[in-house]
């Protein structure tokens, strides 16, 4: 993600929104209000989530959060490694974790009430996420495709198929983003 001003991984400006169990992991570029999940978050609440990605600002940035104005962070970590940032707005600065960290369940279990819920929503396995935690509604069949009467494994070739990255109005090369549809799950 590449912008000037309120550039997050997830959310660029928030206002008084509440964000639980989430999580990016793409770089962020900016310049100012720069952070791995939300720029800049006026009178929110983060909960449960954390952020990854390259980060890189001229001014307010943060691993997390670039700005917290009035926000509520909790039990919401980002790793210093590969984000390159050391501290986060709204959050004490041992919520940055090492890469090691960040891919332990125990990290994200300091404590009740503050565990994270490993039984329904989150999930860590080495080679899912590269090992970082994920939702467990992202553990798709191996072919989502089959249908009543396919034989196993058997591709839909009516399927779409998409590129991993798109060209927008700017000329800009840009990821795809898939969106999944809602599995009871809330994000």
């Amino acid at each position: 993600m590449t912008g000037d001003d309120y550039v997050g991984g997830l959310v660029g400006y928030g206002w008084n929104g509440t964000i639980t169990n989430s999580y990016a992991t793409g770089s962020v570029t900016g310049t100012d209000y720069v952070g791995g999940l939300v720029g800049y978050d006026d009178g929110g609440a983060i909960t449960n989530s954390y952020a990854i990605g390259s980060i890189t600002g001229d001014a307010d940035t943060g691993g997390l959060v670039g700005v917290s104005d009035g926000s509520t962070v909790t039990n919401s970590y980002w790793d210093k490694e590969t984000t390159g940032q050391t501290t986060s707005d709204g959050s004490d600065d041992s919520y940055g974790k090492t890469i090691a960290e960040m891919k332990t369940q125990s990290t994200y279990e300091p404590g009740e009430p503050n565990n994270w819920d490993f039984d329904t929503i989150w999930a860590i396995i080495c080679s899912i996420n590269n090992g970082y935690p994920y939702l467990q509604w992202q553990t798709l069949p191996t072919n989502p495709c089959d249908e009543p009467g396919d034989e196993p494994g058997q591709d839909d070739p009516d399927a779409p198929t998409t590129p991993t990255t798109n060209t927008n109005t700017s000329g800009t090369t840009v990821p795809n983003m898939t969106i999944l549809p809602k599995t009871g799950q809330s994000l």
